[in-house]
């Protein structure tokens, strides 16, 4: 048949003034043979904007423009000088070929198969090459969506056109200079990496899970601003080398591929970076070795992996180095050779520096007498890398004849190269080394990548602590143990943590080895009562004889029983042969913590507060599981003076001991001389302060003051003699309830209200920062009534203290609400819901277990109490942001143990929301100043005892109750029994409302 073709006229501007009422009129045919009809539809279009084959295309009319339709394989259009030949009516699923157009004539979506010859196509600017029998979609809002194997050969028009638009598909070739396998955005800078990966200059960039857009800078980069890629993660190559740049919450994931230009990687070499949350890396290439040069960001951190070392680095330096095993895969392929780089820093002492045997050195350089000096400072090799051909191959045929699952021979041949490192740092020879793998693999078969980690990690407690051991001693423990072990359990395999303990333990004791083997043989063939249980033996082979192992096992059994964390406390030296029970259990640990505590040498802050955190542990799981607190009562009364003593100076609040086992160590201690006792047990000082703010924390130090006046003056003050705001904030919050009592009582503590005035005023004047100022201001305004006129005087020119008043609009409201929030790990929230309901006559609107709702109209006022119940295991409460930030509540209550409190009131969160926020777990007193910091604005009740359910539920119904009625100062609304139930509530406006003001008049 005949072709011929014809003219279509367009024109937007008389479609939209005068065609609207000629559409509305005249029918469209929809053959687009038809020029009359289209000539009303668009009229002042250049001539030949739009051709088409006269048979072959079928016109629709489309509300904002037309549609284009293929029928015929013959068929020929052209858009705005895009030809469009080569299109199939339908491809092999049926559907229809189109392009659309709007009223200026600009293709708006496409969507069309092409035959066996393919054909290339111009739309939005892009000109590509589609491969054969395919089929490409397209809409301006959305962008490209090609088929696997397209090529763009052309983006002049596009940018041009000064816009951005977005590409999908597999192997999509960017005019020979991206190759992508996912999303890519087209910017007018160049090339935005969405998910999944991007070939570029050598490099292949990954985002696999879409959430590090990596952006490629090629383009109008005299036009680029530093605010334009803040928030991106980018990439830049130039003649001076490459610039890696991730932003302050994103990733750079880059593979180099051989043949990259700079890094000269090999078709052996293997090098990645993963750059983290604001680090920058650059790269330039100086006397042939590539040379990184290292910019760390605040949070972030960087990794190189270079083939079979893995470095990572951070804002302090080298943050860790140790060997990237090489996999299989990569064995086979042989590619597994490092590539030279220099990595230098600002925060780097040394050059770190790779060869391409996979040689790390860390290298100080420096000039002595004016020659260049280089000293290696340490040394790292993948061992994989240096062994000969024969080793390897022997190594390998080991491995292949004892294990056939594949995945578990590849996790073997890695779990190989770290065993080899750890040989070698116990400076066994390669051949001694090879040989031992192979025997160890021989006997553990399938699990032979388990037993190679755990004599590693064997290896590495020997090397660290300097223990020295012969290659055949080793060898001959380890084949021996091995020998005995029942693989039928493999889950039994935490018994060799604990031999490999039980050897590094026993010859730092010079202990015979015979014991040491047969102690270790006896763990290694026993059965016990838990999994936990075996891990408590490793500082066993301490008391053992050769004849009491079974009485040492018992113990460890005893103690597994009631603690959940095995490790914590190996410093500790436990007896366990003389743990019979419960009772003994407590003593021995005691005597173990007196012994410790006994060495001033020996004591470490975090040593004290894990003794105290499995301490209060084994307390839990005794009353979980036994209803009884036998253990920790043994405990505390044997605990000598000592012991009592850096348990409360070390213990951080009820972070590290429950205020129960704090009152009943402190109940125990001798409360006639506690200064006394302070100076005996701890003579240079080193603790006072720390235990001083500890007391005052629980409450404690008020009524201890007395006794030594002068001594604890001087600590008070030297808390509140610090630099550090934060310090000096928590301390002045601590303090508070100890000025006041000074302050109110005068005659009770002759001369300490006066040398508090003149110590206050002496810091208030010198302080350098107006924070500072405001703390100081404060703790002398608490004096309502001065006793020198120096104070007289200077608290005229103060602002005044505030009475703590709620806002009126609490009152006002219609529904008075507050959230409690509770946790499984007590039955709380149930009896609580009933308290609620039984004894304050609230109406139970609904309970499904989780969440539960109790009203009452009070004062014509709904006042509404809602409980949830959390599971313990989460991070924070999914609800609390909302329920903090938002409006609804007025009230929020912590009801669990003092541990979850951090939960409910996570890190991250803080708010200048105005609310209630009743701590109600034991001893959270302590913590009053951290919270009061993170919510400035809000209202605090605290408790310096057990936080007690009852009480905590009646606090609740109360203070609601009252601000129905309109009762809105603190006065009226703190309960009779709160200070015999050790509740803390507002007395004047608390310290960050004060410095507010304070700061905002000066």
């Amino acid at each position: 048949m005949d072709k011929n073709k014809f003219i279509l006229f367009v024109c937007i501007f008389l479609f939209l003034v005068l065609g609207l009422g000629v559409l509305s009129t005249e029918e469209v045919n929809d053959d687009i043979g038809i020029i009359k009809d289209f000539g009303n539809l668009f009229m002042n279009l250049p001539e030949g904007n739009i051709i088409g084959s006269e048979e072959g295309v079928k016109y629709n009319k489309l509300k904002e423009g037309g549609r284009f339709t293929f029928t015929s394989k013959d068929a020929s259009l052209s858009i705005q000088g895009s030809s469009f030949e080569g299109v199939l009516p339908k491809d092999n699923n049926g559907r229809s070929s189109f392009i659309e157009v709007n009223l200026l004539g600009d293709i708006t979506r496409a969507d069309f198969a092409v035959g066996e010859n393919g054909g290339e196509y111009l739309i939005g600017g892009v000109k590509f090459n589609l491969p054969p029998n395919s089929r490409v979609y397209y809409d301006n809002e959305n962008g490209f969506r090609f088929p696997e194997g397209t090529k763009i050969t052309n983006l002049n028009d596009f940018y041009n056109l000064n816009m951005e638009l977005n590409f999908e598909g597999n192997n999509l070739n960017f005019i020979d200079e991206v190759i992508v396998n996912g999303k890519l955005k087209l910017t007018k800078y160049g090339y935005l990496i969405g998910e999944g990966e991007a070939t570029y200059e050598g490099m292949k960039i990954k985002n696999l899970f879409g959430v590090n857009d990596v952006a490629i800078l090629k383009n109008n980069l005299d036009k680029l601003k530093e605010e334009d890629i803040s928030e991106l993660n980018w990439i830049r190559k130039d003649s001076k080398g490459l610039e890696f740049s991730s932003s302050s919450t994103g990733s750079i994931f880059v593979e180099f591929l051989e043949g990259n230009d700079i890094l000269n990687v090999g078709k052996n070499g293997k090098l990645e970076l993963r750059i983290d949350n604001g680090d920058k890396l650059k790269i330039s290439k100086f006397s042939g070795v590539p040379r990184f040069n290292y910019v760390p960001s605040e949070n972030g951190v960087t990794n190189i992996v270079n083939d079979g070392l893995v470095l990572e680095l951070d804002k302090g330096g080298k943050h860790h180095v140790d060997i990237s095993p090489v996999t299989l895969k990569d064995l086979s392929l042989d590619k597994y050779a490092a590539v030279p780089v220099i990595i230098e820093s600002d925060v780097l002492d040394e050059e770190i520096r790779i060869n391409s045997r996979g040689s790390l050195y860390g290298v100080l350089v420096d000039k002595i007498d004016g020659k260049k000096v280089e000293k290696i400072v340490y040394d790292l090799e993948n061992p994989i890398m240096s062994l000969k051909t024969e080793e390897l191959n022997g190594l390998m045929s080991s491995l292949k004849e004892n294990i056939k699952e594949e995945g578990s021979l590849d996790s073997a041949f890695r779990a190989s190269q770290f065993f080899l490192l750890g040989t070698k740092n116990n400076y066994f020879t390669t051949s001694e080394s090879i040989d031992l793998v192979k025997k160890i693999v021989q006997s553990s078969g399938e699990y032979s990548d388990h037993v190679l980690h755990k004599v590693k990690s064997g290896l590495d407690k020997l090397s660290n602590d300097n223990v020295k051991i012969s290659y055949e001693k080793f060898s001959h423990f380890t084949l021996k143990n091995l020998h005995n072990f029942d693989f039928k359990y493999g889950d039994d395999l935490d018994k060799f943590d604990v031999i490999y303990s039980v050897l590094n333990n026993g010859l730092k004791e010079n202990k015979d080895f015979n014991l040491i083997e047969d102690f270790s043989l006896k763990v290694i063939k026993s059965d016990f009562n838990s999994r936990d249980s075996v891990l408590f033996l490793t500082n066993g082979i301490k008391e053992y004889n050769g004849a009491n192992f079974e009485s040492i096992k018992f113990g460890a059994e005893v103690v597994g029983r009631y603690s959940l964390v095995p490790g914590v406390t190996d410093f500790l030296d436990l007896r366990y042969s003389n743990i019979k029970d419960k009772q003994t259990f407590g003593k021995e640990y005691a005597l173990a913590l007196n012994r410790y505590f006994n060495d001033k040498d020996s004591i470490q802050k975090s040593d004290s507060q894990m003794a105290s955190y499995a301490l209060d542990q084994m307390h839990l799981v005794e009353s979980d599981n036994d209803h009884s607190d036998i253990i920790r009562n043994s405990i505390i009364s044997n605990l000598d003076a000592n012991s009592k003593y850096y348990l409360i100076a070390n213990s951080e609040g009820n972070n590290n001991l429950f205020t129960s086992t704090f009152e009943k160590i402190y109940s125990s201690v001798d409360k006639k001389d506690v200064s006394g006792l302070m100076k005996s047990v701890d003579p240079n000082g080193d603790y006072w302060l720390k235990f001083t703010t500890e007391l005052s924390a629980r409450g404690k130090l008020s009524e201890l003051y007395k006794q030594d006046s002068l001594f604890y003056r001087k600590l008070i003050q030297d808390s509140l003699d610090n630099y550090d705001e934060n310090i000096l904030f928590e301390n002045a919050v601590l303090m508070t309830e100890t000025f006041q009592e000074i302050y109110n009582h005068p005659e009770a503590y002759p001369g300490e209200k006066e040398a508090f005035e003149e110590f206050l005023i002496s810091k208030y004047k010198s302080s350098e920062t107006i924070n500072e100022q405001g703390i100081y201001s404060y703790l002398l305004r608490l004096n309502s009534n001065p006793n020198t006129q120096k104070a007289e005087n200077i608290l005229k020119d103060l602002p005044e203290l505030h009475e703590p008043i709620l806002p009126s609009s609490f009152s006002q409201r219609d529904e008075i609400a507050a959230k409690l929030y509770f946790y499984k790990d007590e039955n709380w929230f149930s009896i609580a819901a009933n308290d609620f309901n039984s004894n304050y006559k609230m109406n139970l609107e609904w309970n499904n277990g989780k969440q539960a709702r109790l009203s009452k109209i009070v004062n014509g006022k709904k006042i509404i109490i809602d409980l949830e119940l959390n599971d313990p295991s989460v991070d924070f409460v999914p609800s609390i942001e909302e329920d903090i930030k938002g409006q609804t509540y007025i009230y929020t209550a912590h009801r669990g143990h003092s541990f979850n409190t951090e939960k409910t009131y996570p890190d991250f969160l803080s708010s200048d929301t105005t609310k209630i926020i009743h701590l109600a777990g034991c001893g959270s007193y302590g913590r009053l100043a951290e919270y009061q910091q993170k919510f400035p604005n809000s209202f605090f009740i605290a408790d310096k005892d057990e936080g007690q359910g009852f009480p905590s539920d009646k606090v609740t119904y109360l203070v609601l109750e009252g601000i129905a009625e309109g009762k809105l100062n603190w006065e009226d609304l703190t309960p009779d029994f709160a200070k015999e139930k050790g509740l803390v509530f507002p007395e004047q406006e608390s310290l960050p409302q004060y410095l507010q003001r304070y700061k905002s008049g000066m």
